[in-house]
């Protein structure tokens, strides 16, 4: 099953998260379906992934403004928070695609960050593949 997995020191990630193929959406969450009580480790409120899977200091609900971060906020004005601690501590949330992605299919988010030191991004991971024997 291929995931999604990020690692961030600080910022904000509005996981539109969009995975569509030719005809149709096959996947899609977005803070605007969460809200502070139900946004949890193992919650899963949209559609196509698996539950959430965080670690290290777990992600939240925030706005993306905050500290001068571009506005990618849901209708109820809130974005994942994916930011660490601060002190060189890491902040990192998983999610499966509930069925893996095919030839064709795109995967589509948006993400913005306010502070410039450190590190941030997305990693994909797929399965192995196995070669013909």
């Amino acid at each position: 099953m291929k995931k999604f997995i990020g690692g961030f020191l600080v910022g904000w990630l509005a996981l539109s998260g969009v995975v569509a193929s030719a005809q149709s959406l096959i996947a899609y969450d977005e803070a605007g379906n969460y809200t502070a009580s139900t946004f949890t480790n193992n919650s899963n409120l949209g559609s196509g992934f698996g539950a959430w899977d965080m670690w290290n200091k777990l992600a939240e609900l925030g706005d993306s403004t905050d500290g001068g971060g571009g506005d990618i906020n849901s209708a109820n004005g809130l974005s994942f928070r994916i930011m660490a601690d601060g002190s060189g501590g890491w902040s990192n949330a998983k999610r499966n695609f509930a069925n893996p992605l095919q030839e064709g299919d795109v995967l589509s988010f948006t993400f913005t960050y306010n502070w410039d030191g450190g590190a941030r991004g997305v990693d994909l991971f797929a399965p192995p593949v196995s070669s013909p024997t």
